[in-house]
């Protein structure tokens, strides 16, 4: 009986639909043999329903199919017990377009900086602040509106793309900020209420 180890990452990234263990798992056996048999073990295709969205995979998932098609081998898990699989189609990557990017990344974090240096120069007075911009491009302190327009729409706007959710729609299939929170409250509740069930005695041993 051969002894195979297993580690699989907490996220990996495929640009094909067919799975196998090689594509989610760095895999090791004293036999080479057996590790190449491992390795090509197929676990899942990827639908099309699932083409935008990560998979969730269990590690015991992984393990049972290999010892469905490799009979007589000890599978022994080093990584992670659950893991995400995320699919990339194929395809020339477009350049230009990471270029772009960074240059209005660059741009937001540049304007949004300055911006919120004055703000706490002027502890949050927005009218002054704006009367200042308007007084610097025009001359004229009054202004004519468009920089109040901008921060009207940008704030909501911007809320909207950081927590990833309008209403029951959601931009993308990424939990939301605040949905990792109240998962990690759920997380630490648990925790907590474990600890003291040992403390006090009333965990069932």
């Amino acid at each position: 009986m051969s002894t195979v180890y297993i580690k699989p990452e907490l996220s990996c990234l495929v640009s094909h639909k067919k799975i196998t263990v090689a594509d989610v798992c760095q895999v090791y056996a004293a036999e080479e043999k057996v590790a190449k048999q491992v390795r090509q073990v197929p676990l899942f295709q990827i639908s099309k329903s699932q083409e935008k969205n990560k998979i969730s995979v269990s590690s015991m998932y992984v393990i049972r199919h290999i010892m469905d098609d490799v009979p007589g081998v000890t599978v022994i898990n080093l990584g992670e017990p659950d893991f995400l699989v995320e699919y990339l189609p194929p395809g020339p990557k477009k350049k230009w377009m990471d270029y772009v990017k960074a240059v209005l990344v660059g741009i937001i974090v540049f304007f949004g900086s300055a911006f919120t240096i004055m703000t706490f120069n002027e502890d949050a007075s927005l009218p002054v602040i704006f009367a200042r911009i308007y007084e610097s491009v025009s001359g004229n302190p009054e202004g004519n509106g468009w920089l109040e327009v901008s921060y009207s729409l940008g704030l909501p706007l911007g809320i909207i793309l950081f927590f990833n959710h309008f209403a029951s729609a959601k931009l993308s299939n990424d939990p939301t900020p605040l949905q990792i929170q109240m998962r990690q409250y759920e997380q630490q509740e648990d925790t907590t209420i474990i600890e003291n069930a040992s403390r006090k005695g009333e965990r069932l041993e």
